[in-house]
């Protein structure tokens, strides 16, 4: 049995966790490239990288490991749907965040282009952070970049410049996980 949960709630579970120092995250990004660095030299193959957009000190809990896992099933759906195979996927659930990297057989530029549809339509796209690797180590680009949640204008220079608190990202995030219907209470 489900129930409607109020934002009060759903923020408090959205700040459940272990804060994460710059350090953390720091080794975070060095261990994915370097797992990154294992996978190319043992395909030669494009590679996706996903994980969420979180902003704040908290990455990791519950409410964020159930949205990972919806974005994982829309990313194997993509997979299935286009035939294309994995060659080799690893997950890491750390206080860092939730993170799924592989190595696949397909053209790297068309799973860009389903990863960004993914990230444009999917109620909770906007959440997700998709990044296609392509055979020679070249990180694909979108071709417009993401808008910010609250204001709409580039979220790379609303992020750079501090626009917005973390308090009103999280409020926007809040109203994205409510509005999706996707994540079920009990």
């Amino acid at each position: 049995m489900s129930y409607t949960i109020d934002f009060k709630t759903l923020l408090t579970r959205l700040n459940e966790g272990t804060q994460v120092e710059l350090n953390d995250m720091m080794r975070c990004r060095e261990h994915r490239a370097m797992l990154q660095n294992v996978l190319f030299e043992k395909y030669h193959a494009p590679l996706l990288s996903f994980t969420l957009n979180t902003p704040g000190p908290i990455k990791n809990n519950s409410l964020l490991s159930d949205i990972f896992y919806i974005g994982i099933k829309s990313i194997n759906a993509i997979f299935n749907n286009h035939q294309i195979h994995i060659l080799q996927e690893h997950y890491s659930n750390e206080i860092t965040g939730n993170e799924y990297i592989c190595a696949f057989d397909g053209n790297a530029d068309d799973v860009k282009n389903e990863a960004i549809t993914l990230e444009n339509t999917h109620p909770l796209g906007r959440l997700f952070d998709i990044d296609i690797i392509d055979p020679k180590g070249h990180k694909l680009s979108r071709q417009q970049y993401r808008s910010c949640l609250i204001c709409n204008k580039q979220a790379q220079d609303c992020a750079r410049n501090r626009t917005h608190s973390i308090e009103e990202m999280q409020l926007a995030i809040l109203k994205l996980i409510k509005e999706s219907n996707l994540i079920v209470f009990k």
